[in-house]
């Protein structure tokens, strides 16, 4: 993958912040450098890749969509939540996980694009 064709994000911000490992998909990638070209605003990322040895992921049943590349955690909160999932909705985003509760430093909102390519349901949930 290029990573010169999302100026806004440098490969560092999706590495597993356990093992390393960086496989993020370039469709995801594209998606989001179109939505932040949108937001006109920087985009912090709290969790993009994350190896299916991470911590998070061993707990689960089956790996999660960040293990496929196709996810990112984004530290927003307050008066942006709304207008940032507008946003996301117009690019055809329609998963999100929101963790609206407790410090600010703590908030994000989870996005990923797993009913695209592993037919998962679109919904939205709350941590």
């Amino acid at each position: 993958m290029n990573w010169n064709d999302y100026p806004n994000f440098s490969p560092r911000e999706f590495d597993c912040k356990q093992t390393g490992d960086n496989k993020m998909r370039p469709e995801f990638m594209e998606l989001l450098q179109a939505v932040r070209d949108s937001w006109g605003k920087p985009i912090k990322i709290n969790s993009g890749y994350r190896s299916p040895h991470h911590s998070v992921e061993k707990g689960k049943d089956r790996p999660g969509t960040h293990t496929y590349g196709i996810a990112a955690d984004i530290m927003i909160s307050g008066a942006d939540v709304a207008s940032f999932i507008t946003l996301c909705y117009s690019y055809g985003v329609r998963r999100f996980g929101l963790q609206q509760k407790g410090p600010f430093t703590s908030r994000f909102i989870h996005i990923d694009i797993g009913d695209r390519l592993f037919d998962l349901p679109p919904s939205t949930w709350s941590y």
